[in-house]
């Protein structure tokens, strides 16, 4: 939200990506960590102390965000709203009182793809190694190959999504992943080979292309007074109900094995209900232009 309402015209989709570099930043590097952990110790070690290593160097990281975000300013959008008196007193009940539409949007858009995330991006490595038979190794491997992907083609798709828009984009991104939820299972268990590929496409292409447009489509579907709570709400609810993603797959996997009909099945449901509510989304890029380019008007900003 603090890079789209900061960004120059034309270009907020590009910043908007930005941010959601942190993702797969933070897997590649973990991976690697980990792949070089697991290398240097034996499988007790690792399971006993080795995976602990990462994680206590993850400290860093948190002490470097706190610092970069205590020196950030409000951005010229809100602090429009500030100067102009127009500031939500209660945002939390402005935010259900008139933009509940849009929470439930943001909802919606969200489990679809979070469903996919959260398997390609974690539970993919209990998969792989415990139904496919695959190495750890192997399976890090496989997951820092599609977020490495996801670094080119983040910005990529931000860029794009300027001049084609956000929905398009995310329309794209989720029709893909529904035609691709069986086929993908089926052929992650024909080898290891197969797995880096489809973790390249899927995760790293087709679902970057909706991860790089959530944090502008999102955040265009609320007025800057409450866009923060609106867009906080919305996503942290999806994430939520996805957070069960683990535990539905650990049932399905004792029950049905690693089935491509099983796996497949949920993850198509998943993308059709977000597909669905996103065929009904408004163009919030031309509904956040005119507001955008007011603010532009009247602080002078290269919003």
């Amino acid at each position: 939200m603090l890079a789209t309402e900061s960004a120059p015209k034309g270009v907020r989709g590009l910043y908007g990506s930005i941010p959601q570099l942190g993702v797969p930043i933070g897997l590649v590097a973990g991976s690697l960590s980990f792949t070089l952990i697991s290398s240097l110790t034996t499988d007790s070690e690792f399971m006993s102390w080795g995976w602990r290593i990462p994680f206590l160097l993850s400290a860093v990281l948190i002490a470097l965000a706190i610092w970069v975000r205590s020196g950030v300013a409000e951005t010229p959008a809100f602090q429009q709203q500030k100067d102009s008196g127009d500031i939500a007193r209660m945002p939390i009940l402005e935010t259900f009182r008139n933009d509940w539409r849009s929470v439930l949007s943001a909802v919606g858009l969200k489990i679809g793809d979070g469903f996919f995330n959260v398997f390609l991006m974690s539970y993919v490595l209990v998969f792989a190694t415990v139904y496919l038979g695959y190495s750890r190794d192997a399976a890090l491997t496989g997951l820092t190959i599609g977020c490495a992907t996801m670094l080119i083609t983040i910005p990529l798709f931000g860029y794009l999504s300027d001049y084609i828009g956000r929905k398009t984009i995310y329309v794209g991104g989720l029709t893909l992943l529904l035609l691709l939820s069986i086929p993908y299972f089926f052929v992650i268990g024909k080898g290891v080979a197969w797995l880096y590929f489809m973790q390249a496409v899927t995760l790293g292409i087709i679902w970057a292309a909706d991860f790089s447009t959530q944090g502008t489509l999102f955040s265009e579907l609320f007025p800057a007074k409450v866009r923060y709570t609106g867009l906080s709400v919305g996503y942290q609810v999806a994430a939520a109900i996805v957070g069960f993603g683990p535990m539905i797959w650990t049932a399905m996997g004792e029950a049905f094995g690693p089935s491509p009909w099983i796996f497949g099945g949920f993850m198509t449901a998943g993308t059709a209900f977000s597909l669905i509510f996103c065929l009904f989304l408004p163009n919030s890029k031309k509904m956040a232009d005119s507001h955008y380019d007011e603010v532009i008007e009247k602080t002078g900003s290269g919003i």
